[in-house]
């Protein structure tokens, strides 16, 4: 509990609004290079979101390229299924039929 009672009484409000110098100075003393400007921030993500835009778009175009492709596919083993069942009960019947002329004649 002191730990939170503690926090209670930092100056959150000063903090807050002096955040952005210490910001600052903590990358000036760590050697880092100055903030961009908000401008120039909003710019560079701009542009960030519009190349992020244009990948999701070429690879919404990929992906319903590969859908028509799939479902070409799918149609295609539609129809080679359908054949297959239809051969398979021709062939049935005609089993069927050989079964019953056999024991006719046998008979």
């Amino acid at each position: 509990m002191p730990f939170f009672s503690l926090l209670a009484k930092l100056p959150w409000q000063l903090l807050l609004s002096k955040a952005p110098d210490i910001i600052k100075t903590v990358n000036t003393l760590r050697g880092k290079p100055e903030e961009k400007t908000f401008e120039e921030t909003l710019q560079y993500d701009f542009f960030a979101l519009e190349k992020l835009v244009v990948e999701h778009a070429k690879i919404s175009v990929n992906s319903a390229r590969q859908i028509a492709e799939l479902r070409v596919e799918v149609e295609a083993l539609r129809k080679k299924l359908s054949l297959l069942v239809s051969l398979t009960a021709a062939l049935a019947v005609t089993v069927l039929i050989l079964i019953v002329v056999n024991i006719t004649l046998a008979g």
